[in-house]
Order: structure tokens, then C-alpha cells, then sequence
């Protein structure tokens, strides 16, 4: 008798626990939490199965004791329980408590995640002693913060190279940074306007200052948990000036741009930038900028990080040569 009452308690206490509940269309369901919904999944935690990934094609309805955020396609967003509807889609209050229904193609997120910056520090150091003493320095961050309808990017660089020459001294062999700044809207899903800012120093080369900037349109062509792809086109309006130069070269350019990034897991990721800038009223002059890297997770925030950098001046001034390439291989801190 103890045992039976035992029991009972037991089941009562399990039965009056707070779960989430999805019905599928094949009759079958599933308890748990449901942690996200996005780009047509249900992240969903189950009692049984542990974290699923879960089709909303396959699901008929679904329900929550506590209370969650939905967004909705019209924008709308309310955070209500949801109760299952036998026919399909769910129902929420409204906000004047009346009870509304929702069919599931309505809904485009559920517990979005909250709007935050983003981003990482890589820092790199390598010194070599023996027949050569080199120096190198390199440190590059850049922080993203993306919204429903908006992307902010900030970025910044630093490299700094010495070897030591033979008379005992040393030489300064690199000595340059870059800091710049990117909005984009989104006037739809993969639609955007954008306006860019960039300012460019270098030493060695006795560039003053290049400061560039732009506006045009890009396309978002994927933008996934694993996959970021866009391309953009615009103008660009270029502000440059070399300090062994009387004039200052201003002048207007096309620009062409396209940011690849690809996550295999969560280990490993690769990543591709390109920008070209070909002025306008003389397009055999032009500024060609692209990196390329990879990436290899140590721990959930910190990574090893290679990376190749190439910038080409078509018609740099005399004694300068058009290319220059770098190669760091640092350690990151994503925040």
C-alpha cells in the first residue's frame, strides 16, 4: 500500500512538472522544451531524446506551458503560453487577451535570440633568432551585431615587422593599421543597402592616410548556422594620400565585394573576403584587397587562427611595388 501511494505521488509530481509538447502530423509526440525556432527548425530539447532538430514541415501543432516569444511574419511579437489546436497552428493571447490562432506558416521565430554584439580578437607574435632576427606583430578584431533588419560591423588592424640589419641595428619592415565600420538594412529577407567607412596607414609605404568611403546594395545570399554568404556592389569614394607627395589623390570608384564563411562543425571553419575598387575615370587603376583563413577551435571561445592577406595597387606610385602579402598564424577570443 505504501509502495502504490508511493507511486501515486510520484506520478503526480511528474504529471504537474512545466513541459513543452509537439504533435506531428503522423500522430506521434514528443515532451521536452522547445529552446528556438528559426529558418523553418524547432531546436527542442526531449526528455527521451536529448537536443533534436525537428522539421516544422512535419509538425501539426504544439504547446507550452511557459511562456514564449513568438515572432510572427507581419512582425508581430508576443510572449504568451501556447495551446495546441486539433486542426493545426497553435493559440496565443492576443494583447487585448482575446485568444488568437496562428497557423505555423505564420511564424518565422520562437525565443529568438536576443540582439548582442559579437565577435574576435586574434593577436599573433613570432620572433626568430640566429642568421636573421625578425620580429612580427600582428593583432586584428572585429565585432558584428546583427538585428531582424540591420548588420553593424566594426574591424580593426595592426602589423608591425623589424629585422635586424647588419650593421646591429634594426629595421622596421611593416608598420600599418586599418580601422573601419559597416552598416547594412535589410529592406528585405536577403535585400540590404549599405554604407561603409575605411581608414588605411601605412609607413613603410609613406601612405598618409587612405580613407575610403562608400555606399550601394548587397545580396544576402545564405545566412545559416554554418553558412554566410553575400555579394555587394556600390561606390566608393577614395581620399588618398602618400606623405613623399605633393597632391592628394581623390577620386570616385566602383566597388565589388563578397564575404564567404563556412562552418564544418564545431571545430573547424574557413573564411574568404574580397574587395575591389576600380576608379572610375581610369579603370586600368585600381586597389584589389582579399584574405582567406581557417580557423580551429581550442575550447567553446578560444581558437588557432591562419590567415593570408594580399593587397594590390595597380599603379602605385614610383618605387613602390604593386603587391604585398602577409601570412599570420595567431590566437583567437570570440566574445
Amino acid at each position: 500500500m505504501k509502495k502504490l501511494l508511493a507511486m501515486s505521488i510520484v506520478g503526480l509530481v511528474v504529471i504537474s512538472l512545466p513541459a513543452d509538447t509537439v504533435f506531428f502530423k503522423s500522430g506521434d509526440r514528443l515532451t521536452g522544451t522547445i529552446k528556438e525556432v528559426k529558418d523553418g527548425k524547432m531546436m527542442f530539447t526531449s526528455k527521451v531524446a536529448g537536443a533534436v532538430v525537428l522539421k516544422m514541415e512535419d509538425i501539426q501543432t504544439f504547446a507550452s506551458d511557459e511562456p514564449v516569444e513568438i515572432v510572427t511574419d507581419d512582425g508581430t511579437a508576443v510572449r504568451q503560453t501556447v495551446s495546441a489546436v486539433d486542426g493545426g497552428g497553435i493559440e496565443v493571447a492576443s494583447g487585448d487577451g482575446q485568444r488568437r490562432t496562428l497557423a505555423l506558416e505564420q511564424i518565422v521565430k520562437v525565443n529568438p535570440e536576443q540582439v548582442k554584439w559579437t565577435g574576435t580578437v586574434v593577436a599573433s607574435y613570432m620572433e626568430t633568432a640566429g642568421n636573421s632576427v625578425n620580429r612580427n606583430t600582428t593583432l586584428i578584431a572585429d565585432a558584428v551585431r546583427r538585428s531582424e533588419d540591420t548588420r553593424t560591423k566594426v574591424d580593426a588592424g595592426y602589423f608591425h615587422a623589424q629585422q635586424k640589419t647588419d650593421g646591429g641595428g634594426s629595421e622596421t619592415t611593416a608598420d600599418n593599421f586599418f580601422v573601419g565600420g559597416k552598416f547594412d538594412y535589410f529592406w528585405s529577407k536577403q535585400s540590404y543597402a549599405y554604407v561603409n567607412a575605411r581608414y588605411y596607414k601605412d609607413k613603410i609605404l609613406d601612405l598618409d592616410h587612405r580613407l575610403t568611403t562608400g555606399a550601394g546594395v548587397g545580396y544576402q545570399w545564405v545566412e545559416t548556422d554554418t553558412w554566410n554568404v553575400f555579394t555587394e556592389l556600390g561606390a566608393t569614394y577614395v581620399d588618398e594620400n602618400y606623405s613623399n607627395l605633393d597632391e592628394q589623390d581623390t577620386y570616385l570608384s566602383a566597388r565589388g565585394a563578397y564575404h564567404i564563411a563556412r562552418d564544418f562543425g564545431e571545430r573547424f571553419s574557413l573564411f574568404h573576403n574580397l574587395e575591389l575598387l576600380e576608379r572610375i575615370d581610369d579603370t586600368s587603376e585600381y586597389l584589389l584587397t582579399t584574405d582567406a583563413g581557417a580557423r580551429a577551435q581550442i575550447t567553446a571561445r578560444w581558437f588557432v587562427e591562419a590567415r593570408a592577406m594580399f593587397l594590390y595597387h595597380s599603379q602605385p606610385p614610383a618605387g613602390l611595388k604593386k603587391d604585398d602579402t602577409r601570412y599570420t598564424v595567431g590566437v583567437g577570443l570570440k566574445f
